[in-house]
């Protein structure tokens, strides 16, 4: 609220917490720029992070511009680059969202992380690309569906967001960990499958190989 009271370009919304997927939604429908850049309450950007993303969008007109990303401790001391460099283009600079996702599945190199990346908001709003509420993963769920519909992918290198690994997150509780291995199963495999199953099966069994890596690496 300070910050808004400062800068007029910030928005502030308080409402009663629904998970992170309804938080998403809430902001995807408050935004009034062009791009939407998704950040995590306890990590950072780089400061010329936006600026950086923003150039790289006008210049391909994308609609998602994939970034990269490196982990830091509590303090915000690097932990090492995380982020892969995958520079997938054709002649143009950029590839289709279904052919970045295939290329990647195919390396191994695939990163479901929402929160590296900017996205055209009018891209997002055209093709309904919400979060479902009230899931945990939602990432896993998400990703592959903006990607699929996307037509203009480009990538930014080097890295420009700082994932905080903190050791009291709720991604080290035991009881969190249960719920979201639950919710795999139950909300993010199934909608994934049903997604792609009939369209493309190549893209299917690729996509579905990696879900079941994620899986089993989180246990």
């Amino acid at each position: 609220d300070n910050y808004m009271k400062k800068d007029k370009r910030i928005q502030v919304i308080h409402k009663e917490n629904a998970g992170v997927a309804a938080a998403r939604n809430t902001g995807l429908n408050a935004a009034r720029g062009k791009y939407i850049l998704f950040v995590d309450a306890d990590d950072m950007i780089l400061p010329s992070a936006c600026a950086d993303l923003v150039q790289r969008a006008e210049r391909y007109s994308a609609d998602i511009t994939m970034g990269n990303y490196y982990w830091v401790d509590e303090n915000g001391k690097a932990m090492g680059d995380c982020g892969a460099v995958h520079l997938y283009k054709d002649v143009d600079g950029m590839l289709s969202g279904q052919d970045y996702l295939l290329n990647s599945l195919r390396d191994k190199t695939y990163s479901c992380i929402v929160c590296k990346n900017l996205y055209q908001r009018k891209f997002l709003l055209e093709h309904n690309l919400y979060f479902i509420p009230g899931i945990l993963r939602e990432d896993e769920e998400w990703m592959p569906r903006v990607l699929k519909a996307a037509l203009r992918v480009v990538e930014l290198v080097p890295p420009f967001y700082q994932y905080r690994m903190r050791p009291d997150s709720a991604m080290h509780d035991d009881q969190m960990a249960v719920k979201r291995q639950l919710s795999f199963i139950k909300n993010v495999a199934p909608v994934v499958s049903k997604f792609f199953c009939q369209e493309n099966p190549v893209l299917h069994k690729l996509m579905m190989h990696d879900l079941l890596r994620v899986f089993l690496t989180d246990l």
